[in-house]
């Protein structure tokens, strides 16, 4: 990681993408009162683009690709009563959207965990759509549409083969606790990190562990110490079997005998 920025000022005029704090919403959740915080933070780094070969090996097609990327971070407000663990969870491609923190807000607030989505780019699918449509639908672009001024600086390119080595960097910020002017944990580290998955955002975190990324981040010292996956995506014309997300994209096509379709 080059550079965090962050927080990012909140005010009445301009707040993140994706807030817990929505007024009238049936899934509002107001943090300060549960002695959290929210705050919204910039990841600016470099990434190789991973791909397959002809053979469907994964290698490095492009090596560092800049991008500039968000995570939303809540947590104690006192960093006395923060657990040490960090739930993580990518946003998911559509809309940029998150399930884990609807569905385990208030165990998360009760147990002192820290809560962090991380926007890890789109798929071919959204970005197709969101062509086709007109409007925004890809996640990437959908936060910048959201607010444009707020989100001028992320960047993203359209080839989501980085994705990968964001999320490691995105770990690693978390273990260490950010940069040393920028404490995105309010100047504690975690110590074990929890991700989870729904649908493509699933079906990522089956990629990553087949893929062999856990093992590279783990050594990279980006260590993830558990995983849920929710739901996992289907293939639409064989319910039976179970797709991975491409190193790319959202793979087009099925290996149905290929043992990387299944954790």
């Amino acid at each position: 990681v080059d550079r965090i920025t962050g927080p990012v000022p909140i005010s009445a005029g301009s707040v993140p993408y994706g807030t817990a704090d929505v007024a009238g919403s049936p899934l509002s959740v107001s943090l300060a009162a549960r002695g959290y915080v929210e705050e919204e933070y910039f990841i600016a780094g470099h990434a190789a683009t991973h791909g397959r070969d002809s053979r469907d090996a994964r290698v490095v097609l492009q090596q560092a690709q800049p991008y500039v990327t968000r995570i939303l971070v809540r947590r104690p407000s006192d960093p006395k009563h923060f657990s040490g663990v960090v739930h993580l969870e990518p946003m998911h491609p559509q809309f940029g959207t998150t399930t884990t923190w609807a569905a385990t807000a208030d165990y998360l607030l009760r147990a002192g965990h820290a809560y962090v989505a991380v926007a890890a780019g789109a798929d071919a699918n959204t970005r197709n759509l969101s062509v086709a449509r007109g409007v925004p639908v890809a996640g990437p672009m959908v936060a910048q549409a959201f607010d444009p001024r707020r989100y001028a600086a992320l960047h993203w390119p359209e080839d989501d083969g980085i994705r990968w080595d964001v999320i490691q960097q995105v770990v690693g910020v978390l273990r260490s606790g950010g940069q040393r002017d920028v404490r995105v944990l309010g100047g504690a580290k975690a110590r074990r990190v929890l991700v989870s998955g729904w649908s493509f955002s699933g079906s990522l975190w089956r990629t990553w562990i087949n893929e062999g990324f856990h093992e590279r981040a783990a050594r990279a010292g980006a260590r993830i110490d558990g995983y849920l996956i929710g739901i996992g995506a289907k293939y639409a014309s064989d319910p039976q079997s179970l797709t991975r997300v491409d190193i790319r994209w959202l793979i087009d096509g099925i290996h149905r005998k290929d043992p990387k379709e299944i954790v």
